[in-house]
């Protein structure tokens, strides 16, 4: 490297460490601090206890589903609907949804919590766990938040089948539902 070049390089290299210390933001005192004339005094007060308060009114509801088949009877859902119909005021929050089936001859069964929002309902299925082998009886939940808009319907839905060779079968399947009915 000739020595023009090399007191080239050094300049523009100072040039850039100009540039760089120039544009380099000074400390400045924030909007509220002391010392800052005409800014406004701020003082945080903190209640003790905190408040608590729920953005809703808390709702709890059992759902239930049954089905009979191959001259079984119908297994009895104690008075408890497959759907709830929200008020036109009302939009809900479901935090917590645990599902219990007792069940028997039955080879397959699907259960699922369906909701609508925005027009578009969508299906949330509860994915089923043998509590005890050999009892006849599944159970399954959903935590979270799902969503359902005001004067719509959600509700519980089931399918199951009994084996071609199977006797009489039964599925009956109750959903525990937990969340806020929200203002709108």
């Amino acid at each position: 490297m000739s020595g023009t070049t090399r007191k080239l390089m050094t300049l523009l290299s100072l040039f850039v460490l100009a540039a760089v210390v120039s544009t380099w933001p000074a400390p400045r005192a924030a909007f509220a601090q002391p010392g800052n004339s005409g800014g406004p005094r701020v003082t945080v007060v903190n209640p003790v206890p905190l408040p608590v308060t729920f953005p809703g009114t808390p709702f709890q509801i059992v759902l239930c589903s049954s089905a009979a088949f191959n001259g079984a009877d119908l297994p009895d859902c104690s008075g408890n609907e497959t759907s709830l119909k929200l008020p036109a005021d009302r939009r809900a929050v479901i935090e917590l949804a645990t599902a219990r089936c007792r069940y028997r001859a039955v080879d397959f069964l699907h259960l699922s919590l369906s909701t609508q929002v925005g027009g578009v309902r969508a299906e949330y299925p509860l994915h089923m766990e043998s509590s005890d082998l050999g009892t006849g009886s599944v159970e399954g939940a959903l935590q979270g938040r799902i969503y359902a808009d005001p004067g719509t319907a959600f509700g519980l839905n089931s399918g199951s089948s009994a084996p071609g060779t199977a006797g009489p079968g039964s599925v009956e399947c109750e959903l525990a539902i937990s969340g806020l009915l929200i203002a709108q």
